[in-house]
């Protein structure tokens, strides 16, 4: 995938953001930038980088075990970010 589609998707995403942002969904003194920026990274980090995954919870990223309770965890994140009005 080329860069300019990145770039448009991630834009995407920020704008997405915004619009939850102005629907009082997402906290209105977080920059949907950094907070999309932020969930991206959540998102993406145990895989990328497994070694660490594994060195802070035993686990590999493959494990379902890990998948279970990493799910768990986002769904938890998501709740207390998403699910306010402002």
């Amino acid at each position: 995938m080329g860069e300019q589609k990145r770039k448009q998707i991630l834009q995407s995403y920020n704008a997405d953001m915004r619009s939850k942002q102005e629907m009082g969904h997402v906290p209105k003194d977080l920059d949907p930038a950094f907070l999309t920026l932020a969930i991206s990274s959540l998102t993406i980090y145990p895989l990328i980088f497994g070694d660490v995954t594994k060195m802070l919870t035993g686990k590999l990223p493959e494990d379902p075990e890990f998948q279970e309770q990493w799910t768990h965890f986002l769904s938890a994140i998501s709740e207390r970010i998403f699910d306010q009005k402002n």
